[in-house]
């Protein structure tokens, strides 16, 4: 009687409680331009925990929607002592946890007030985590609202060590662009200022940009990603944030459409009539407007409180020292080893101070291009005209990035051109349709081979349909599987493709079921700083037993899928100008590969303004200002430079076997189940059109985990399944 007095006693003080209003913690943020409505102050406390006191070898349960509950804190540090590396394994320890809860919870939705007495010392726990008012709906509907969150105190502490390289050319850029200096500590959301990071969805560097978003404010090619530049990248997120409140005229809104794409809060803002994200966050009902979405907004607040106050949260923090550079902008399409050759530098000094090079730079299989701003060291005394001067003509590249052209210099001709190339005059005459052999230019791009030649040598494949230039497989050559292995693939009923794309040793391909997964998924976030990620990373391994299906490990597997080896740079011949779209392509990407206004593609195309070219439409292309050939390699090298840098960072560790359920498509299980870009699920199912998928249809998904991460002072290391 005693205990069921003090659980009635509890209930009654509870709901006294539930009329006081939310603690107004002060955040050491701008009231005015950042406001923190009500209903988001418990958020941006636990944010600030999860920054500040919780590091990533801790993991904590708690309700998605209301952050106040926080169920349990499993703690993983006696298992790893100083790493900060949790495996899939460990996991298993969060999904029994999170289980006892869920089911506690369930009890408690079916138990009377007089059975409270009966419950034990860990249920009782539970019980008082959740708050007044209790009632049984609500233990219900909290019992499939339970989310997994890693701490990122570690992390958090790394980024701002890290910071202090760039944070006073950011403030500068920040003055420039005249919008508040507190945006500026929004990578510490994104990347915990880690240059270096790269997500699953193939956002690159410290602002996370896309591909399809950073491309409007910076160069993306297969030689330069200014993505993973701390200062072109800080520019562009710069220009984006400001652009985001002219159209929003809001902060908060502003800050969440970095996170939710303006078009999306331009939607909530309109839905909800109203600019307070508080509201948004409390009635906007959209299935991409999840959890990262809803908290994105409370985590800058955190993420720029903990910041400003980080002698309160940490041990003494010694800045690194800012970048000290000189700009020298590179006249000629250039060789990096010669030019560090020049100017008396290691190539390892360039890299570093130039994070926007890509792999093919470093190699010297591109070279610099021209017009290139090189930031290099600052030394003192040093003049720039010394530095130019340095740099002797011979050792400015003569040929573009493009192996098949030729840069013309001052002083060439014809026939030093052909002897140096090693092409026939004739030749050259005849590929440029020059009629003067003494008519050429400084400046003029000259070929160095026919793309006539090159169709007629692939005459074989014309014959070939469509899928030459639409298959995302078209790229990859695959081995042959023995007689054996092709009798197994016949007899067994899901076909096994080959991308080649498997390193694992074994690896066993395996059937699941996501029935649960869907309807009510634990959702747990890595929230890895380190690698520049916000998921809410499904826990899909445990949720039902999955069975190996008795297929024999396929050839490809073994093979090194981002090497590309078999890259088919070669062309076929264009089937009447036209290519059907493929994964990541845009109607300004084929604009910017033929060198023509996008306006002149959409008129030819018939297309609207604003209207979006889909995966798998035929596109007429116009070749006015390039050859078939270039489209083609341009094209292909795209491509090739977001498979690379994705495989730079993932493996593949396994497939499954998913069957498709109600309401389930293929957008779904990429972003929200698998986490998984569309272009890799379709090089595992090109055997099938994932755009016509029924209930009950099997597809095969590849399971992926990290292999770059970086300790603060330490080497690479594999990272545990995400």
């Amino acid at each position: 009687m005693i205990f069921r007095g003090l659980i009635i006693l509890m209930l009654l003080l509870g709901m006294c409680y539930a009329n006081v209003q939310p603690d107004t913690t002060h955040f050491d943020i701008d009231p005015v331009l950042f406001p923190v409505p009500e209903n988001l102050v418990p958020n941006v406390k636990f944010w600030i925990d999860v920054f500040s006191k919780y590091t990533s070898q801790q993991v904590i349960l708690h309700d998605n929607t209301n952050l106040n509950i926080v169920y349990d804190v499993i703690d993983f540090r006696e298992h790893y002592g100083n790493s900060v590396v949790i495996t899939r394994k460990h996991w298993k320890k969060v999904d029994q946890s999170r289980d006892k809860i869920k089911k506690t919870l369930l009890k408690l939705a079916d138990m009377r007030t007089e059975q409270l007495e009966e419950l034990s010392e860990d249920e009782l726990k539970i019980y008082e985590a959740f708050p007044p008012p209790r009632n049984r709906s609500a233990f219900r509907r909290a019992a499939y609202r339970i989310r997994g969150q890693m701490g990122l105190r570690d992390k958090f502490e790394a980024g701002l060590i890290q910071s202090g390289q760039y944070i006073e050319e950011m403030t500068r850029i920040f003055e420039q662009h005249a919008i508040p200096q507190d945006l500026m500590y929004l990578p510490h959301v994104e990347s915990s200022f880690n240059i270096k990071s790269y997500s699953r969805v193939g956002a690159a560097g410290m602002w996370q940009f896309t591909r399809r978003t950073g491309r409007r404010f910076m160069k993306i090619n297969y030689a330069i990603d200014e993505r993973c530049d701390p200062f072109y990248s800080t520019e562009a997120a710069a220009k984006l944030l400001k652009h985001n409140y002219g159209e929003l005229r809001s902060w908060p809104i502003a800050i969440t459409a970095y996170n939710h794409g303006l078009n999306g809060m331009r939607r909530a803002k309109k839905i909800c009539g109203t600019s307070d994200l508080g509201v948004i966050v409390k009635k906007y009902k959209s299935r991409s407007f999840g959890f990262a979405s809803r908290n994105f907004y409370a985590e800058f607040v955190a993420a720029v409180h903990v910041r400003k106050n980080y002698q309160e949260y940490f041990q003494q923090i010694t800045f690194d020292v800012p970048w000290k550079f000189s700009y020298l902008i590179i006249p000629r399409h250039t060789d990096i080893r010669k030019l560090a050759n020049d100017l008396d530098l290691n190539i390892q000094i360039i890299k570093e101070m130039n994070p926007a090079f890509r792999k093919p730079v470093l190699r010297a299989e591109k070279h610099i291009p021209r017009g290139f701003q090189l930031r290099i060291p600052w030394r003192p005394g040093e003049e720039i005209d010394a530095l130019y001067a340095s740099i002797s003509g011979k050792q400015m590249h003569r040929k573009s990035t493009d192996p098949d052209l030729h840069l013309v210099e001052a002083g060439e001709s014809l026939e030093s051109i052909a002897r140096e190339e090693n092409v026939h005059i004739d030749s050259l005459l005849a590929f440029n349709n020059i009629q003067n052999r003494h008519r050429i230019y400084a400046g003029d791009m000259l070929k160095l081979s026919s793309s006539n030649a090159i169709i007629e040598d692939r005459q074989a494949e014309v014959n070939k349909p469509e899928l030459a230039q639409s298959s995302p497989t078209d790229a990859i050559t695959v081995p042959r599987q023995s007689e054996e292995q092709e009798k197994l693939a016949a007899a067994s009923s899901v076909k096994i493709p080959q991308p080649a794309a498997i390193e694992s040793s074994e690896i066993n391909l395996v059937k699941i079921d996501t029935a649960e997964i869907a309807s009510q998924p634990i959702s747990i976030s890595t929230h890895d700083a380190m690698e520049g990620e916000q998921n809410d990373v499904q826990v899909v391994w445990n949720e039902v037993p999955i069975e190996p299906v008795n297929i024999e490990r396929p050839s490809y597997i073994g093979d090194r899928f981002d090497r590309f080896q078999h890259l088919n740079i070669v062309p076929p011949a264009p089937p009447q100008n036209k290519v059907r779209v493929r994964p990541n392509e845009t109607l300004g990407h084929f604009a910017d590969w033929l060198e023509i206004p996008t306006q002149n593609l959409r008129k030819i195309n018939g297309l609207k303004y604003g209207q979006d070219i889909q995966i798998n439409d035929q596109i007429r292309l116009i070749f006015a200002n390039v050859a078939w050939e270039d489209f083609h390699r341009r094209r292909e090298e795209y491509h090739k430079s977001i498979e690379e840098d994705f495989f730079e960072h993932f493996k593949i560790e396994n497939v499954l076997i998913h069957s498709m359920k109600e309401g389930e498509n293929v957008w779904y299980l990429c972003k929200q189940v698998y986490e998984i870009p569309y272009w890799l699920l379709l090089k595992y199912n090109a055997h099938i059109d994932l755009k016509r998928l029924k209930v009950g249809d099997e597809i095969i998904i590849p399971v992926l985990s990290a292999i770059t991460s970086m300790k603060p002072g330490g080497k690479p290391e594999i990272k545990g399944q995400v």
